[in-house]
């Protein structure tokens, strides 16, 4: 939602800030490179407004770090909500490759 250069069709989006939340650079990379290695089309975004409630799990206590992928959808908050079905299973498809994988923090 009010994401920027973000289109549906391109992949999930990995965020990287938006008004809410600031995504911790070591998992947005840990992102991309799953990405990458699982040649999973994706897309870097920054938005006013997310949605996702990443900001109060980032804020919650000492912090804990937090990202967050999202799937591109037009008409948001309309009865017309319409996303692509590859860009939903490139974003589990990108999910599973992440947990797949040794992430150190």
């Amino acid at each position: 939602p009010g994401a920027t250069n973000v289109l549906p069709g391109r992949g999930p989006v990995i965020l990287l800030r938006s008004d809410e939340f600031v995504a911790d650079p070591r998992l947005v990379e840990g992102l991309r490179q799953a990405a990458v290695q699982a040649r999973v089309p994706h897309q870097l975004a920054v938005a006013k407004e997310d949605g996702s409630g990443a900001g109060f799990i980032r804020s919650s206590m000492e912090g804990i770090p937090a990202a967050a992928v999202l799937v591109p959808c037009t008409g948001v908050g309309t009865p017309r909500q319409q996303l692509e079905i590859r860009d939903l299973e490139a974003a589990v498809e990108l999910l599973v490759k992440l947990f797949l994988r040794p992430l150190v923090i």
